[in-house]
């Protein structure tokens, strides 16, 4: 049941998107609990104070891997997920989730369908005024990054991890047990310095940890716009750190979670590839990741 749902946001510079996400929860009765992690120096919590559901917690020029730590280690329900401050969950398609976990002890995690608008790749096809085929129609209301039925069920942890990294799905998104989510956002995990490898290595943390359920739901709406997580302007920059430095990092993140697992060594060469790959290609941002 939702009333069992926690959906942890951090936000920065993003407090109207999250008014918009509020008012969607309250429009859907939500009874669990959204926690907002709000990085901004100024909060005025008058646009919030009729959500019962809503915990605000400030911190001032977080970042958000740190702002995610904090929200999740807040968490006292029986399951939580995180969302983007411009997403908008289905209720009926995370209580499923919720519901499929509680009779099925032996899944960490369930998922179901998502749909994404790619409004960024919209206005760049409208202003090449290029030919708007039927691929372009299906990348502008679909990212296979989110919505992507992967065998993560098996018993064999390996083989997990190697069907998430065949063919990517980003289970940050999926309703998961709080117990297991506390044990992946640890406080080196938080230290990664680049947000994208940093989801990387934990959604591999995940298939390692945990069976997760695909269930032919709709839950999640993701994309408003022109409205995206903004990160801090302190957050560093990742041309002040070595391919060492990320490698270093990601270890001590996964042996935090994993402890000595055969699985670390796989997991690290996985995500520095893809690091390393996206950086000669144009960087790390999130477009270029979809």
């Amino acid at each position: 049941m939702s009333k069992d749902l926690t959906f942890v946001v951090p936000t920065f510079k993003g407090l109207d998107r999250l008014v918009v996400l509020c008012k969607w929860l309250n429009r859907q009765d939500f009874k669990g609990e959204l926690v907002a992690v709000i990085s901004d120096e100024i909060f005025n919590t008058d646009s919030f104070a009729s959500y019962p559901f809503l915990t605000c917690i400030h911190s001032p020029g977080t970042g958000v891997l740190e702002a995610m730590r904090i929200g999740f280690d807040s968490v006292q329900s029986k399951y939580c997920t995180y969302l983007g401050d411009d997403d908008l969950p289905s209720l009926s398609g995370a209580t499923a989730c919720c519901e499929f976990l509680d009779i099925n002890d032996h899944y960490g995690s369930a998922w179901g369908v998502s749909s994404f608008i790619d409004f960024t790749y919209l206005q760049q096809r409208i202003s090449s005024k290029a030919i708007f085929g039927l691929s372009a129609f299906i990348r502008v209301l679909f990212s296979a990054r989110y919505d992507k039925n992967v065998n993560l069920s098996g018993e064999d942890s390996l083989k997990r991890v190697t069907a998430l990294i065949d063919n990517y799905v980003v289970s940050q998104f999926f309703i998961t047990k709080t117990s297991i989510t506390k044990k992946l956002y640890n406080e080196e995990w938080s230290k990664i310095p680049d947000p994208y490898l940093a989801e990387r290595v934990w959604c591999a943390s995940h298939a390692a940890l945990t069976k997760s359920k695909f269930l032919p739901v709709h839950f999640l709406s993701r994309g408003l716009g022109e409205h995206r997580f903004e990160l801090p302007a302190d957050m560093p920059l990742e041309k002040s750190f070595r391919w060492k430095n990320y490698k270093a990092s990601v270890r001590q993140a996964l042996r935090g979670t994993l402890g000595e697992s055969g699985l670390v060594d796989e997991i690290v060469s996985w995500s520095i590839s893809v690091k390393k790959t996206k950086a000669k290609t144009g960087g790390s941002n999130l477009s270029n990741l979809r």
